[in-house]
């Protein structure tokens, strides 16, 4: 198995998420992402990924090159990462992922897996 089995169904799952379930789709593609870089961790590594959810961790670590603005953005949902895993202040963070910016999010996600799948 190249490590890839799983992925396709978890990247389709944020697509059902965007009925005003934002936080649930920035989470599934945070995870979409995180096993995409496990999966590269463990082919490059021939080891199995730490137990981590730090996506720049295993970025640096899976030795795969991706182009800047898609580093930027693992930066930027790397840090979302933790509140929508654990949301402590839900209505906050509700208000903070709104349909367009939630589109953006996995629309980029979706850009980053298509990148790793090569």
């Amino acid at each position: 198995m190249n490590g890839y089995g799983k992925l396709t169904m978890t990247i389709k799952q944020p697509r059902l998420c965007l009925i005003r379930r934002y936080i649930y789709c920035v989470f599934m593609c945070h995870l979409s992402l995180e096993k995409a870089l496990k999966a590269h961790y463990s082919i490059n590594n021939k080891e199995n990924p730490p137990k981590t959810h730090n996506l720049n961790f295993l970025l640096e670590n899976a030795r795969f090159e991706l182009q800047k603005d898609f580093q930027k953005f693992i930066e930027e949902i790397n840090d979302m990462g933790i509140p929508t895993r654990y949301p402590e202040n839900l209505k906050k963070l509700m208000k903070e992922f709104s349909k367009q910016k939630t589109l953006t999010i996995f629309n980029k996600t979706s850009e980053i897996i298509k990148c790793l799948k090569k």
